[in-house]
């Protein structure tokens, strides 16, 4: 990423005059080698592959002034085949679209005078993540579901440089840092819980908590600096109240949901954010008739709050 491990070791690349270019740049793979300078491009996949949280535009708290924004369409789907109704077939999976800006005055912080280099880059993901698994529930409101998830992604960086050390940090660091593309990987285990409960003869409390364990490899890229394999792992909690807006839609009754969410990364980070909060709300047609494809769809929107970052969320969300 935009960081300073890249800034580092074009530091440690550029004042090296009798060496030649090939050798700058074989300087540079070997440093951004060595400290896995992509594995950040984890939680870039993850949010172009939202399950939970769906899309949303985030503004980080950093040096690089990240700019997030990501636009997912996920499903989830229990099935009933069995003849002990308690367990069911659990289908998930999103396709999205993340992307994320940063930018920098200088790449060397002042560090090489006559190399003065500004950049804006902007790191971006296409992903289909597809899950799978067995539910079983515990009681009439309590359910457990055991999940697996496979995944693809592609991964593109684009640059720009500017200043009077821009060739020469092109030069050394296209393909290699930057202006670059990329095939992942991702596999990954996860446990859900659902637990809801009447409020009154309208209105029901639902819970949410969940354990993702992900992992992202290298399949393909432009140069070995930008291989890696990363693991997040990561707990959602979620806390939704729902009842009756008293429309209806699409031969459907139309409702209303309250969201109060929490994430927090257990091993990795989205762009150095460890944790944060979502508080939204949603309408939802929970079974329509005129789309007979489709059993549900909601239309969510919040905002999230972390002490590493901001934004605001718009979600798109069906049921089959």
């Amino acid at each position: 990423m935009l960081s300073r491990s890249v800034a580092a070791a074009l530091v440690l690349a550029l004042p090296c005059a009798a060496q030649t270019l090939e050798d700058l740049r074989r300087d540079l793979r070997q440093r951004l080698g060595e400290v896995h300078f992509a594995q950040a491009l984890g939680g870039l996949v993850l949010a172009s592959d939202e399950l939970e949280l769906s899309g949303a535009k985030f503004d980080f708290d950093d040096e690089s002034r990240t700019e997030l924004a990501a636009l997912v369409l996920p499903f989830q789907r229990t099935l009933r085949p069995f003849a002990d109704e308690r367990f069911g077939l659990y289908f998930e999976g999103a396709v999205g679209h993340a992307r994320a800006t940063q930018r920098s005055s200088d790449l060397y912080s002042g560090r090489v005078p006559g190399f003065e280099t500004a950049v804006d880059t902007d790191w971006s993901t296409y992903s289909a993540l597809v899950g799978f698994g067995l539910s079983y529930d515990l009681t009439p409101t309590l359910q457990v579901s055991a999940i697996g998830d496979l995944g693809l992604a592609y991964l593109a960086n684009d640059a720009d440089y500017s200043g009077p050390g821009a060739a020469v940090t092109a030069a050394i660091a296209d393909g290699i840092a930057f202006n670059w593309d990329a095939l992942a990987s991702c596999h990954g285990t996860a446990a859900r819980v659902d637990w809801s409960c009447p409020l009154d003869d309208e209105r029901e409390l639902e819970l949410i908590a969940r354990y993702d364990l992900r992992w992202t490899d290298t399949l393909s890229s432009d140069d070995p600096a930008q291989d890696f394999a990363t693991r997040l792992q990561w707990l959602t909690l979620r806390g939704d109240v729902t009842g009756p807006t008293g429309i209806e839609l699409l031969g459907g009754r139309l409702g209303w949901r309250g969201i109060l969410g929490y994430r927090a990364f257990l091993e990795g980070d989205l762009f150095g954010a460890e944790d944060f909060f979502q508080i939204g709300g949603a309408l939802e047609l929970a079974e329509q008739q005129a789309l007979p494809l489709l059993g549900g769809m909601t239309l969510s929107a919040g905002i999230f709050v972390g002490a590493e970052l901001s934004g605001w969320i718009v979600g798109f969300n069906v049921s089959f």
